[in-house]
């Protein structure tokens, strides 16, 4: 898997003045062609769609029950995703942020809802846990 990192942040509305920004006010880049900016764009599409394939492949590792494992795959997995994430380069002020939970914190968390026998507090878990998916899917869609 080869990873394309981009430690830039791109203004789209500069497009319609032929010029695209990069970066911020201490490193700034002017780039005058539209086939230069959309390989800016086409290395950050890839890297969101590297996000997703990862992510999904770790939810094939998330135990649906309450489980204190690790699991080498999803540790692997989770630790490429954030290397690429924070790389992503802002498009209109905005990149995904969120990290993958730990299995064990998962598990950790499972437990301390089953005690208290919250149901509310289960769900919100499972959207914390899950949210992910729809983050990077709704960047993919979009953007």
């Amino acid at each position: 898997m080869v990873i394309v990192i981009m430690k830039k942040s791109i203004d789209k509305k500069a497009l319609n003045n032929k010029s695209l920004t990069v970066g911020d006010n201490s490193e700034s880049l002017v780039i005058n062609t539209l086939t230069e900016a959309l390989k800016h764009f086409e290395k950050a599409e890839a890297n969101l769609v590297k996000l997703e394939k990862l992510w999904k492949e770790m939810l094939k590792n998330i135990p649906d029950e309450i489980t204190f494992i690790l699991k080498p795959e999803y540790e692997e997995k989770s630790e490429l995703y954030k290397i690429i994430l924070p790389h992503l380069p802002k498009i209109d002020g905005w990149s995904p942020t969120t990290e993958p939970m730990e299995l064990n914190d998962i598990a950790q968390s499972r437990l301390l809802i089953l005690r208290k026998q919250s149901i509310n507090q289960g769900k919100n878990l499972e959207n914390t846990v899950y949210y992910l998916t729809e983050n990077v899917e709704n960047l993919l869609v979009t953007h």
